[in-house]
């Protein structure tokens, strides 16, 4: 590709990911599409992937367009060697996004422009997290909710003194408080 198809790539990956729907699409879904769009760029690539990872290094989301070749990425299927190329963009306290590409035609440019790729999606991948983050957190917030609300009316406690039942649960058994809420709520009212 020339530097102007390049340019021009550039430009319309801008304009797909300010057009993406983060709010109303599962992080899955978001990471797909991303990795769809990058895929069709690349069009030497055997494989590429797309992992999001928390600030404590645990894989929270994994996108792949393709299958890496064998070897992960050393021999193709047809005896053509393949390079391996990987961007890391650090998201600060979010944590991180890697990308990897599996191709047989990896240049300097090419390289280049995978890095661009990656740190141009790395702010539509962050804010897909964190919807995903959020939904979550309300998901867990209701849970919690609803096991306090069923604990005040079976032992005619208030909220504070329900929650205080719930974490004190969660930390006798060494389980996270979401959890213990989420068994409070399957037992139901006569549990």
């Amino acid at each position: 590709m020339t530097a102007d198809a390049d340019a021009s790539f550039v430009i319309r990956l801008a304009a797909e990911l300010t057009a993406m729907p983060i709010d109303s699409t599962s992080l899955d879904d978001v990471l797909l599409a991303v990795v769809d769009i990058v895929a069709r760029r690349f069009d030497s690539a055997r494989a590429v992937e797309l992992a999001v990872f928390a600030v404590h290094g645990d894989d929270v989301a994994t996108a792949r367009f393709g299958e890496p070749t064998l070897a992960d990425g050393l021999v193709d299927p047809a005896g053509e060697v393949a390079s391996v190329v990987v961007e890391n963009v650090d998201l600060g306290d979010k944590g991180s996004v890697r990308w990897t590409m599996w191709t047989t035609e990896a240049d300097d440019v090419s390289g280049r422009l995978f890095g661009i790729v990656a740190n141009q999606t790395a702010p539509t991948v962050q804010a897909a997290v964190e919807m995903a983050q959020m939904r979550r957190a309300l998901n867990t917030r209701d849970l919690i909710g609803q096991a306090k609300g069923m604990l005040m009316e079976r032992y005619d406690v208030d909220a504070d003194e329900a929650f205080a039942l719930v974490t004190r649960l969660s930390q006798e058994s060494n389980t996270k408080v979401a959890e213990v809420a989420r068994l409070i709520v399957e037992a139901g009212p006569q549990g």
